[in-house]
Protein backbone atom coordinates (compact mmCIF):
# COMPACT_ATOMS: atom_id res chain seq x y z
CA UNK A 1 0.00 0.00 0.00
CA UNK A 2 0.96 3.38 -0.74
CA UNK A 3 2.22 5.74 2.36
CA UNK A 4 1.55 8.95 2.44
CA UNK A 5 0.89 11.81 5.00
CA UNK A 6 -2.05 13.22 3.24
CA UNK A 7 -5.64 11.40 2.20
CA UNK A 8 -5.38 10.73 -1.61
CA UNK A 9 -7.72 12.35 -4.49
CA UNK A 10 -7.02 9.92 -6.99
CA UNK A 11 -9.31 9.22 -10.69
CA UNK A 12 -9.88 6.02 -12.70
CA UNK A 13 -10.85 6.21 -15.97
CA UNK A 14 -11.87 3.53 -18.02
CA UNK A 15 -14.12 1.20 -15.14
CA UNK A 16 -15.56 -1.34 -16.78
CA UNK A 17 -16.79 -3.68 -14.08
CA UNK A 18 -14.75 -1.72 -11.31
CA UNK A 19 -12.42 -4.82 -10.44
CA UNK A 20 -9.50 -2.37 -10.87
CA UNK A 21 -11.55 0.37 -8.69
CA UNK A 22 -12.14 -1.89 -6.20
CA UNK A 23 -8.52 -2.12 -5.12
CA UNK A 24 -8.23 1.55 -5.00
CA UNK A 25 -10.23 1.49 -1.97
CA UNK A 26 -7.40 -0.12 -0.10
CA UNK A 27 -5.62 3.36 -0.48
CA UNK A 28 -6.26 6.55 2.27
CA UNK A 29 -8.72 8.09 0.08
CA UNK A 30 -9.85 11.36 0.43
CA UNK A 31 -12.16 11.16 -2.76
CA UNK A 32 -12.09 9.06 -5.86
CA UNK A 33 -13.71 9.68 -9.27
CA UNK A 34 -14.37 6.77 -11.51
CA UNK A 35 -15.34 8.42 -15.44
CA UNK A 36 -16.56 5.68 -17.89
CA UNK A 37 -19.11 5.66 -21.02
CA UNK A 38 -20.44 2.86 -20.54
CA UNK A 39 -21.44 2.46 -24.15
CA UNK A 40 -20.98 0.34 -26.92
CA UNK A 41 -17.69 1.48 -28.35
CA UNK A 42 -16.05 -1.68 -29.45
CA UNK A 43 -17.16 -4.55 -31.33
CA UNK A 44 -14.04 -6.10 -31.49
CA UNK A 45 -12.91 -6.23 -27.46
CA UNK A 46 -16.43 -6.55 -26.77
CA UNK A 47 -18.53 -8.54 -29.17
CA UNK A 48 -22.19 -9.04 -28.78
CA UNK A 49 -22.40 -6.37 -25.71
CA UNK A 50 -25.19 -4.30 -26.58
CA UNK A 51 -26.47 -1.02 -24.21
CA UNK A 52 -28.46 -3.05 -22.47
CA UNK A 53 -25.49 -4.86 -20.89
CA UNK A 54 -23.68 -1.58 -20.84
CA UNK A 55 -26.71 0.27 -18.74
CA UNK A 56 -26.77 -2.39 -16.26
CA UNK A 57 -23.13 -2.33 -15.63
CA UNK A 58 -23.12 0.99 -15.17
CA UNK A 59 -25.79 0.32 -12.22
CA UNK A 60 -24.05 -2.22 -10.49
CA UNK A 61 -20.43 -0.38 -10.72
CA UNK A 62 -22.94 2.49 -9.61
CA UNK A 63 -24.29 0.14 -6.85
CA UNK A 64 -21.27 -1.15 -5.46
CA UNK A 65 -19.33 2.64 -5.46
CA UNK A 66 -21.78 5.28 -4.56
CA UNK A 67 -21.94 4.09 -0.82
CA UNK A 68 -18.32 4.38 -0.47
CA UNK A 69 -18.34 8.04 -1.26
CA UNK A 70 -16.77 7.74 -4.95
CA UNK A 71 -17.87 10.26 -7.34
CA UNK A 72 -19.47 8.17 -10.77
CA UNK A 73 -19.01 10.08 -13.97
CA UNK A 74 -20.60 8.22 -17.39
CA UNK A 75 -19.12 10.51 -19.71
CA UNK A 76 -15.89 10.17 -21.79
CA UNK A 77 -12.66 10.85 -20.51
CA UNK A 78 -11.91 14.07 -22.33
CA UNK A 79 -15.21 15.39 -21.44
CA UNK A 80 -14.48 14.71 -17.66
CA UNK A 81 -11.03 16.17 -18.11
CA UNK A 82 -12.56 19.55 -19.35
CA UNK A 83 -14.77 19.25 -16.40
CA UNK A 84 -11.86 18.84 -13.84
CA UNK A 85 -9.49 21.23 -15.90
CA UNK A 86 -12.31 23.94 -15.48
CA UNK A 87 -11.57 23.74 -11.66
CA UNK A 88 -7.65 23.00 -11.27
CA UNK A 89 -5.71 25.80 -13.23
CA UNK A 90 -2.76 25.58 -14.10
CA UNK A 91 -0.29 24.80 -10.76
CA UNK A 92 -3.52 23.40 -9.04
CA UNK A 93 -3.76 19.98 -10.36
CA UNK A 94 -5.89 18.20 -8.18
CA UNK A 95 -5.68 14.38 -8.34
CA UNK A 96 -2.63 12.74 -6.40
CA UNK A 97 -3.04 9.70 -9.05
CA UNK A 98 -4.69 9.15 -12.39
CA UNK A 99 -5.32 5.71 -13.90
CA UNK A 100 -6.03 5.52 -17.32
CA UNK A 101 -7.33 2.41 -18.75
CA UNK A 102 -9.87 4.07 -21.70
CA UNK A 103 -9.78 3.31 -25.24
CA UNK A 104 -6.73 1.54 -26.72
CA UNK A 105 -5.68 2.90 -29.56
CA UNK A 106 -2.58 5.03 -30.50
CA UNK A 107 -4.51 8.22 -30.96
CA UNK A 108 -7.41 7.84 -28.07
CA UNK A 109 -4.40 7.18 -25.46
CA UNK A 110 -2.15 10.35 -26.73
CA UNK A 111 -5.71 12.56 -26.10
CA UNK A 112 -5.89 10.72 -23.05
CA UNK A 113 -2.38 11.69 -21.79
CA UNK A 114 -2.66 15.40 -23.28
CA UNK A 115 -5.76 16.13 -21.21
CA UNK A 116 -4.91 14.39 -18.03
CA UNK A 117 -1.25 15.30 -17.39
CA UNK A 118 -2.40 18.77 -16.25
CA UNK A 119 -4.52 17.08 -14.25
CA UNK A 120 -1.62 15.26 -11.70
CA UNK A 121 -0.54 17.18 -9.00
CA UNK A 122 3.83 17.62 -9.08
CA UNK A 123 4.92 14.22 -7.24
CA UNK A 124 1.73 12.36 -8.27
CA UNK A 125 1.06 9.10 -10.82
CA UNK A 126 -0.19 9.27 -13.92
CA UNK A 127 -0.43 5.40 -14.88
CA UNK A 128 -2.35 2.89 -16.49
CA UNK A 129 -2.42 -0.82 -17.99
CA UNK A 130 -2.42 -2.60 -21.10
CA UNK A 131 0.93 -1.93 -22.04
CA UNK A 132 0.58 -4.70 -24.31
CA UNK A 133 -1.28 -2.92 -26.48
CA UNK A 134 1.30 -1.22 -29.22
CA UNK A 135 -0.76 2.03 -29.35
CA UNK A 136 -1.15 2.53 -25.42
CA UNK A 137 3.08 1.63 -25.84
CA UNK A 138 3.94 4.41 -28.54
CA UNK A 139 1.70 6.46 -27.14
CA UNK A 140 3.40 6.67 -23.62
CA UNK A 141 6.96 6.42 -25.06
CA UNK A 142 6.11 9.28 -27.08
CA UNK A 143 4.58 11.85 -24.58
CA UNK A 144 7.23 10.97 -22.51
CA UNK A 145 10.11 11.64 -25.09
CA UNK A 146 8.50 14.68 -25.92
CA UNK A 147 8.34 16.02 -22.17
CA UNK A 148 11.96 14.02 -21.24
CA UNK A 149 10.02 12.24 -18.64
CA UNK A 150 10.88 8.54 -17.01
CA UNK A 151 8.50 6.19 -16.92
CA UNK A 152 8.50 2.53 -15.93
CA UNK A 153 6.26 -0.45 -16.54
CA UNK A 154 6.25 -4.27 -15.19
CA UNK A 155 4.25 -6.74 -16.74
CA UNK A 156 0.97 -4.96 -18.67
CA UNK A 157 1.17 -1.35 -16.36
CA UNK A 158 2.68 1.41 -16.79
CA UNK A 159 3.61 4.71 -14.28
CA UNK A 160 4.80 8.08 -14.82
CA UNK A 161 5.49 9.82 -11.75
CA UNK A 162 4.98 13.68 -12.45
CA UNK A 163 8.29 16.02 -11.58
CA UNK A 164 8.15 17.90 -8.56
Amino acid sequence: MLKTAEALVVCEIGVYEGAHAETLLDLPLKSLTLVDKWTVVDEVHYPGHDQDYWDAMAERVKARFEPTGARILRTTSLEASKQFAVHCPTGRAGFHMVYLDATHTYEACMEDLEAWWPLVKPGGYFCGDDWRYPGINKAVREFCSKRVLDFDYFQNEWMIRKPW
